[in-house]
This record gives C-alpha cells, sequence and structure tokens, in this order.
C-alpha cells in the first residue's frame, strides 16, 4: 500500500527479502538433508532449540512465519505501481541484485569487504527480477515498460560481461526467454521496442571474452528468429536490425567456431528467402534486406577464405529473390511513383557496397569473385530495365568510382616503368649509368593493380556500352569521366597512365565523334591538370612552396626536380591522338581543337626548359625525349589544322588557328637551324651532354623532313594558303642536310609549278 512513496527504501525492502530467502534456502536445505536438524516440531510453537545454532532457528522461524507466496505477492503486485515508483522498483532491484552478485554496487565508490569477494554469488534477487519483468511485461503500456526495460537490461547486459560463467549464462538464458515472450506481442508500424528490446544482446556479443557466452547469444538469437522470425505471420519486425547486428558481429569474431556459428545461422535466412521469399514487405524489406546483406557483407570480409568466397555466392541467389519481390510489389503498386524506386535503392545500395568493399580485398581469389558478381548483378538488374538511368549513374559514382579508394595501389618502384610509354614514344638518350647496374627485383603479381585494375575498368567500360547502347551516347560519358579521372589524379604512375590509355581509347575508339561541347571541355580541364600536375615546373613550385627544402626525403626532392615524366608522356599521347583523329576534331571544333594545342604546347615547353636532367635512368624518360614526343604530335596536328582554316571568309578564331600555324613551323624549323648552327660551331665537355645533343638534332632532322613532306601532300588549294611559307623555306634550305634540303626543293618546285600556275591563270596578283 505504501509502495508509492518507498522511493530509495525499496533497497531496505529488497536486502530485508533477500535475508529472508536465503535463510528460507537454509532450512530446506537442512531439512532435505537430516531432518532431524531442521528442528521441525508438530505444534506451533516459537520456542528457540538449543540444539540449533542462531541462524538454524532463524531459518526456521523465517520459513514457518513467511510464506514464499507472500515474498511473491510483492513482485506480482508492482504490476500497480504508477510509472515512476514501478521505475523506483526496479532501479533498487537491480542495485540490490548487483550488490548480492558482485558483493557491492558496481562503480560505487565503496569497497566490498575481503571476504565479500570470496562468497559465492547469490542470484536470489536476480532470479525475482525476472520474475518481476515478466510480470510487468503484458501489463504495463509499451512506453511505460520501454523505461522499466532500459534499466533491467543494462543490469542484465553488465552481469552477463562481469560476473562468473554460470551467471552469466543464466543472464543471457534470461534475456532469451524474456525475449521470446515479449517477442511474441505484434508490434505496432513505425515503433521500434523490439529492436530496443534485443539490444543487450548486441551488448553482450559485442563486449565478452567469453567464447561459450558469444556461441550462447548466437544460439539465442536463432531460437528467437524459430520462435518469432518464421511462419505465415511472423511477429518479429524491428527486432530483426538487432538479430542481423548480432550475427554482422559474429563475423569479425576472432574464435573461428563463433565465425561458423554465426554464418551458418545468417545462411538459414538466404534459403529460407530463396525457399519462401521475405517474410515482409514494404517498409519492412527495407529494414530486412538491408540488415541481412549487411550481415553477409561482413561474413564475405572475414578471414576465412573458403567462408568469403561462400558468401559473395550467396548474394547470387539473395539478389535474385530481391529482384522479383521488388518486381512484384511494383506491379502492385503501379501509383507508387518514385516509392517503388526509392524501395529499390534502398535495398539494392547496400548489396553493391558491401560486394564494391570487397573488390579491394588483399585476396586475390576474393576480389576477383566479387568483381565478376558485382558487375554481373548491376548488368543483370538494372540494364535491361526501363527508367534505370539515374540509378545507373548513381552506381557509377557511388559504387564504382570508390572501389579505386578501397584497393591498396602503392607507387610502382619496382618495374620497368618505361614498359607504360606509348609505342609512338623515341628513345634517343643514351643511359648515363652502366649497362651492369642491376635491375630491380619484378613486383608481386598478385597485387590489386597487376591482378585486378585492368579486369575492373574493362568491366566499367563494358557495362557503360550496354547502358548507352540503351539510353545513347551521353547517357554515361559523365561517369565514365568521373571514373577516370580518379584514376588520372591517381598517385600512381601506374594508376595514372592506365587511366589515360582508357581515356584515350574512349575519345578516339569510342563515341568521340559524337561527345557534346560541355564533355570536350570537362576532357581538355582533366587533361590540362594532369599536365600541369606531372610537369616538373608545377613540383618544383610546390616543393618550394612548402618550406625548407631541406627537409625533404630523397625521394621527394628527386620528384621536385624531375616531376611524373611518364604521366606526362601518357597525357601527351592522349592530346596527340586526339587533335590527329578527324571524327574527334570535327566534333570538338575549331575552338576546342586551338586549346588542347595549347596545352601541348604547354607540356613541351615544360619539358624543354627542366632544370634537372636525370641522364635517362632505367625508369624514366629524358626530358627531351619527352619535349621531342610532343614536338612529334604537333607536326602531324599541323596538316589537320591547315585543312580548318577558312581563308576566304576569315574569322577570329581562324586568324588564331593561322598565327598557330605560323608560330609552330617558324618553332621547329628556326629550333632545328640554331641547334644544327651549336652543333657544328663547338662541342660540350661532358660527353654525356654532347651525346644528348647529337641524338636530339638527328631525330629533330627526321620531324623537319615529316613536316615538309606533310605539307607537300597538301592539295593545291590549300598549298596556296600557305604562301608566308615560303620566305620561311628560303632560310631553311641553307642547311647541311641532305634530305632536308630534297623536301625542301620538291615542295618548291611544286610551289612554283602547279600553285603559281593556278594562281597566275586565275589572274591574281
Amino acid at each position: 500500500d505504501s509502495g508509492e512513496v518507498l522511493g530509495g527504501c525499496w533497497e531496505i525492502v529488497f536486502t530485508v527479502l533477500g535475508h529472508v530467502r536465503r535463510l528460507r534456502k537454509l532450512h530446506e536445505a537442512a531439512a532435505e538433508t537430516t531432518p532431524d536438524a531442521a528442528g521441525e516440531k508438530d505444534d506451533d510453537s516459537y520456542e528457540i532449540d538449543a540444539a540449533l545454532t542462531a541462524e538454524q532457528s532463524n531459518a526456521r522461524l523465517v520459513h514457518r512465519t513467511i510464506p514464499e507466496e507472500m515474498m511473491d505477492r510483492i513482485y506480482q503486485r508492482s504490476t500497480l505501481l504508477s510509472s515512476r515508483a514501478g521505475q523506483d522498483f526496479f532501479t533498487f532491484l537491480c542495485r540490490v541484485s548487483e550488490t548480492e552478485i558482485f558483493g557491492h554496487v558496481q562503480g560505487g565508490t565503496t569497497l566490498p569487504p575481503p571476504a565479500a569477494k570470496k562468497r559465492s554469488p547469490d542470484t536470489s534477487s536476480l532470479h525475482s527480477l525476472i520474475e518481476a519483468v515478466h510480470y510487468n511485461m503484458d501489463s504495463r503500456p509499451r512506453l511505460v515498460f520501454g523505461q522499466i526495460w532500459k534499466i533491467v537490461s543494462d543490469h542484465l547486459a553488465r552481469v552477463a560481461l562481469t560476473a562468473d560463467r554460470s551467471v552469466s549464462l543464466f543472464a543471457v538464458d534470461s534475456l532469451r526467454q524474456l525475449s521470446i515472450n515479449y517477442l511474441k506481442k505484434e508490434e505496432l508500424q513505425e515503433f521500434q521496442f523490439q529492436r530496443r528490446f534485443l539490444k543487450p544482446f548486441t551488448v553482450i556479443m559485442k563486449g565478452s571474452d567469453d567464447r561459450n557466452l558469444r556461441e550462447l547469444v548466437l544460439r539465442s538469437v536463432a531460437q528467437i528468429v524459430i520462435v518469432c522470425g518464421q511462419g505465415r505471420d511472423p511477429t518479429l519486425r524491428s527486432g530483426w536490425r538487432s538479430v542481423f547486428a548480432v550475427l554482422g558481429l559474429a563475423a569479425a569474431d576472432r574464435d573461428a567456431g563463433v565465425v561458423a556459428l554465426g554464418h551458418e545461422i545468417l545462411l538459414r535466412q538466404v534459403a529460407a528467402a530463396r525457399a519462401r521469399g521475405f517474410p515482409h514487405s514494404g517498409p519492412l524489406l527495407s529494414q530486412y534486406v538491408v540488415g541481412l546483406s549487411t550481415a553477409l557483407v561482413g561474413y564475405a570480409g572475414c578471414d576465412a577464405e573458403a567462408t568469403c568466397l561462400h558468401t559473395i555466392e550467396q548474394f547470387v541467389g539473395l539478389c535474385e529473390v530481391l529482384a522479383k519481390t521488388l518486381a512484384g510489389a511494383q506491379a502492385e503498386e503501379p501509383a507508387a511513383g518514385g516509392g517503388g524506386q526509392s524501395l529499390e535503392l534502398e535495398t539494392w545500395w547496400p548489396i553493391l557496397l558491401g560486394i564494391s568493399q570487397r573488390v579491394g580485398d588483399d585476396r586475390i581469389n576474393v576480389r576477383q569473385k566479387a568483381l565478376h558478381v558485382l558487375i554481373d548483378l548491376i548488368v543483370k538488374n538494372f540494364t535491361d530495365s526501363e527508367d534505370q538511368l539515374q540509378i545507373l549513374q548513381l552506381i557509377f559514382r557511388g559504387i564504382l568510382v570508390p572501389v579505386l579508394d578501397n584497393a591498396e595501389m602503392e607507387e610502382e618502384m619496382d618495374i620497368n616503368i618505361r614498359s607504360l610509354l606509348p609505342l609512338s614514344f623515341t628513345t634517343f638518350v643514351p643511359s648515363r649509368h652502366s649497362s651492369s647496374t642491376p635491375t630491380r627485383a619484378a613486383s608481386s603479381e598478385q597485387d590489386w593493380l597487376h591482378t585486378t585494375f585492368d579486369p575492373f575498368l574493362d568491366g566499367c567500360l563494358r557495362l557503360s556500352t550496354k547502358i548507352m547502347s540503351r539510353y545513347g551516347d551521353g547517357a554515361m560519358t559523365d561517369e565514365l569521366l568521373t571514373l577516370l579521372n580518379h584514376c588520372v589524379l591517381s598517385p600512381s604512375d601506374t594508376v595514372a597512365v592506365k587511366g589515360l590509355h582508357r581515356l584515350q581509347a574512349m575519345l578516339v575508339d569510342g563515341p568521340g565523334a559524337r561527345i557534346a561541347p560541355k564533355t570536350w571541355q570537362a576532357v581538355n580541364h582533366m587533361l590540362r591538370r594532369c599536365i600541369l600536375e606531372s610537369s616538373p615546373t608545377k613540383v618544383v613550385r610546390r616543393g618550394s612552396a612548402a618550406g625548407d627544402p631541406d627537409r625533404l626525403d630523397v625521394r621527394e626532392a628527386e620528384m621536385s626536380r624531375q616531376g611524373r615524366p611518364v604521366v606526362a608522356c601518357a597525357a601527351i599521347e592522349v592530346v596527340g591522338q586526339v587533335i590527329q583523329n578527324k571524327a574527334c576534331v570535327e566534333s570538338m571544333g575549331k575552338e576546342m581543337f586551338v586549346v588542347l594545342m595549347q596545352g601541348l604546347s604547354l607540356a613541351i615547353g615544360h619539358w624543354e626548359h627542366a632544370v634537372e636532367f636525370s641522364g635517362g635512368s632505367q625508369l624514366r624518360p629524358h626530358p627531351l625525349e619527352i619535349a621531342f614526343h610532343g614536338e612529334k604530335h604537333i607536326v602531324h596536328a599541323l596538316k589537320a589544322l591547315v585543312a580548318m582554316i577558312e581563308e576566304r571568309e576569315m574569322s577570329d578564331k581562324d586568324s588564331e588557328m593561322r598565327s598557330m600555324l605560323m608560330g609552330h613551323t617558324r618553332s621547329i624549323f628556326g629550333t632545328y637551324l640554331s641547334k644544327e648552327t651549336a652543333l657544328g660551331e663547338n662541342s660540350l665537355d661532358d660527353p654525356f651532354e654532347e651525346a644528348c645533343r647529337v641524338a636530339e638534332f638527328g631525330h629533330l632532322n627526321g620531324l623537319v623532313v615529316e613536316l615538309l613532306e606533310g605539307f607537300n601532300e597538301l592539295d593545291d588549294t590549300h598549298l596556296f594558303m600557305i604562301s608566308w611559307l615560303y620566305p620561311i623555306l628560303s632560310d631553311l634550305i641553307q642547311t647541311n642536310n641532305k634530305a632536308v634540303r630534297s623536301a625542301i626543293q620538291v615542295l618548291i618546285s611544286r610551289i612554283f609549278g602547279n600553285v603559281l600556275s593556278i594562281k597566275q591563270a586565275g589572274g591574281t596578283n
């Protein structure tokens, strides 16, 4: 009757009840072993028996005067207490239970006496607590009981994690029984009471060091699923999230037996879904699938490789069920509008994201399996459906591009980087080092870069090609550029070069002729940034602005002098191939052609004026070779530039292009003459520098001949338009090189033959 006002006095009440229960047990134990020692008499005498100790006499007296039913009524009538009084009731009951088990209150300031630590834990109040929870579970509103359960669950979790094994196992088993009873009641929509009720299992699974206890938690969860999560009308709703959280924690367990048990329980859910479908629909379907797939992802990355491969394979069957379920849901509710697509994205996203993370796994078999499953799932479930373009674009940006971040791609320092140079790259600078210098060891053939990078990019390109065949050429262009830009800006030279190779294939061999002007601007920005980032000038400015250069380590100082030559070569190759491709030139227009030519000239200038020449080591090309590679592409592009200029209706852009043509031609011929003069006047003291100069001039000689022959291949109309070339040829013919003079004579003969005759026939001055 006074329970509403007891407040903190409940602690005294429960302490006394604990003593009473202990005395009753003492008397019952004595009666079972030696009935005569219990001092039982037929009368109701309360006299003290001299043959008994004081504690035995008290036990006999308590047993006679305080029946068990009287104490049980205290816990039964706790259901009549108000919300506030009920919370006090359970708070102090937990406190007394903690004192009985540990000898003191956990976290308290008063330490127990040494003797208390050695005694066996008393679980009398813990049993009473479980009974009281049973009484209040059905009689109180969910909100009120939720407050009580927060107090009780914290106590049970604390006991399970810190008490003796027998007490811990009892606490987990009690949680299991309480959970099953609670989950049998149907949960109202939009409520999360089940998830909160099952939270202690997650806490115990995460914090316990006892393998047996963690296994009991898993078996308890499995029984909860069997009782409450199966059948035609399962009552387990929001609790699935806690169930899958516990199973997911088992995937990262340090004990292989626990991992295997959790995996087995989880695969039962996959098998049940494949056999009977998912247990819920609508919003609950999303919660169930997300929880199940998140837990599966954990096992796809566990230490046991066989478990990983088996789990990844299970995603295939799970996704088949998911696709059928979503298709059925959309057919039943066609008027849902974007809701169906939202549900589709919510359920598919964690699956695809989890598998994509495994593409970056350290184990080759796991990542190759994950990549194969990932691409197949996207192709099978998204490319053949209508109105999926937006989701596919999101998948590219949010699923596929981050794969490059998850993968371990370190800078290549132990392979022949010359193997990454363009096929047309010309090497002419001799090595400053002795040929007996030992070569570096070959890099690992099992790392991500050598085994998975190319298949990953190929898979992305195949996927984008399939998408563009359905939605149009421009459907995935931005997404592809985002992916390739991620590669191009990688700190790894190998990744950057391979990304540039794919960009070149996309522009030259792919839909380059149908690329929009806006996309060409993005391509130009990507290439120009790559040229600047890889140039020695750019890197030197960064190093000088960082502070004291003496603080840089040796490799950083070397990079600040040399830049990233192999990346620069690949970027120059892409620009050169694009501006030589007729379809690309027609697509990009004159303005973008000029911009790309300017970028190519910028790259050449950076490498021509490189301060330090490393001497052509076995791993990096010489700056002179890089500049010459750019000059070759300039020469190849000049013929296309002549054809693009409209002489009759000269616009500002045509005038700019004509100036560019004249400038590059004069620069190439003028450089050739100056280097020839310098080579004939004196020789350098350094044999290496002299050898570089001779080799460079020999290849420059061939470049001049190629340019002259290119002008000679122009038709008469275009050749007539470059009359500004005549004075330049009169200077160039003074060269001592026979091949150059012969090419000039052929060109001049044609000019003064066919072209001038056409000019005279036209009556022009």
